[in-house]
């Protein structure tokens, strides 16, 4: 089941996020900062209602982020032609169990209920695996972005009425 968090869930959305930063961490990657995922950080967005959970029963499994504008990784987008999504976290005893393809549908649904042509997103350029996960689950290249040290690949997947996620 996929809620919308809310500022009870700060602390359980930080803990999901510092887990999948410890994971990549150890693995020689890293995707955010600690200061970036702490419950301070992520409060505002948090109580805007950006983020959301998924679980089974009383089992948190993942959280994720939704956006209505990017204006970082997208600042030539039109506001209200896409969602963009960030920060997806699984927890590792979930990993592998489809939750991301899961997480998608869902968010696919979200923007054809608000007639919306897109989801988007971006990873670093350098993670293939995650790229290559993109491009599996039907996400086409769209372009690259250079931020600061961030090099990253900017994804989206057109969403009109009938398509499938």
């Amino acid at each position: 089941m996929i809620h919308r968090a809310n500022l009870s869930d700060l602390q359980i959305i930080s803990d999901v996020l510092l887990e999948a930063f410890n994971w990549m961490e150890e693995g020689g990657t890293s995707l955010w900062t600690r200061d970036e995922i702490s419950c301070e950080a992520i409060n505002a967005d948090v109580a805007a209602g950006c983020y959301y959970l998924l679980s089974d029963g009383g089992d948190i499994q993942a959280t994720f982020m939704i956006q209505n504008e990017d204006s970082l990784y997208w600042p030539e987008a039109q506001v209200g032609e896409a969602l963009y999504l960030h920060r997806i976290a699984v927890r590792r005893a979930f990993a592998g169990t489809g939750l991301t393809r899961s997480i998608l549908a869902y968010v696919v649904e979200q923007a054809r209920a608000k007639n919306l042509g897109f989801v988007r997103l971006d990873c670093d350029r350098t993670r293939a695996g995650l790229n290559n996960l993109y491009s599996s689950l039907g996400f086409s290249f769209h372009s690259s972005v250079v931020i600061e040290d961030y090099h990253g690949s900017r994804y989206e997947m057109k969403v009109a009425a009938g398509d499938q996620a």
